[in-house]
């Protein structure tokens, strides 16, 4: 078992403005092909999709986080675990912010602090 020392730091960046979604009355345009292709085959594409209605009045902002040493995504997100887990309650304000396991962390809560860094401790087997 060792332990990793790891530093966050996050910083806030311009919130951003919620995308104009099609909604389910006027689907989106699909993109042809310039052609008709002679190569391949035609498959079915089966898609995840639902339309998003209570986040379109809030705001979404963005932070971005630079953890050193530089790990491996998936070591990142045990640490950004470990920092909800221990700081979440205090500096996050219960917040279950999203985290792509690199730099970009999105929440709808405005974080009380324009620039933090903080020392997380993680057991790593």
């Amino acid at each position: 078992m060792n332990t990793l020392k790891a530093l966050t730091y996050i910083y806030p960046i311009q919130p951003l403005q919620p995308p104009k979604f099609p909604t389910m009355a006027e689907p989106a345009a699909l993109v042809r092909r310039p052609g008709v292709g002679i190569l391949g085959q035609s498959v079915a594409v089966r898609y995840n999709c639902f339309e998003i209605t209570s986040l379109l009045d809030m705001g979404i902002r963005h932070y971005d986080i630079t953890i050193i040493p530089d790990v491996p995504p998936a070591l990142n997100r045990m640490i950004f675990r470990q920092l909800i887990d221990t700081y979440g309650s205090t500096d996050f304000d219960d917040a279950q912010p999203a985290y792509n396991d690199r730099r970009n962390m999105f929440s709808s809560k405005v974080f009380q602090f324009d620039k933090r860094t903080i020392d997380i401790s993680l057991q790593v087997y």
